[in-house]
């Protein structure tokens, strides 16, 4: 096994849950913990909204990662090319969190808002 079977599913594991604990006010708008894209830094509001957003992208990240990770670790050693499909899962997962999070930040942050 390899720290890539490893280590990305446990970081979108993690994210996964302080996308929770940051969407249920649980985590403090701050500069070191977080999704701390542009838009969820503005208010509070915006931190709340942001991490709501990125709750269900991170944890299908979380999934599918560790499902690939698992079939690469388990399976043959002719499968040991899907290390790099879990990575660029992980990319992925993590891109599509963000722009995701920043979304809903923004979106929380309009003055249009209702």
């Amino acid at each position: 096994m390899s720290p890539v079977e490893i280590v990305l599913p446990a970081v979108l594991l993690l994210a996964g849950i302080v996308s929770i604990i940051g969407a249920r006010g649980g985590l403090p708008r701050n500069r070191y913990f977080g999704v701390r894209v542009n838009a969820a830094m503005g208010s509070d509001v915006a931190w709340v909204a942001a991490h709501r957003a990125a709750i269900a992208p991170a944890w299908i990240g979380f999934v599918t990662v560790t499902a690939v990770a698992a079939i690469a670790w388990f399976g043959p050693s002719s499968l040991i090319a899907l290390r790099y499909v879990v990575v660029f899962i992980f990319i992925a997962a993590v891109a599509a969190t963000l722009v995701i999070a920043n979304r809903a930040g923004r979106a929380a942050s309009s003055p249009g808002r209702t």
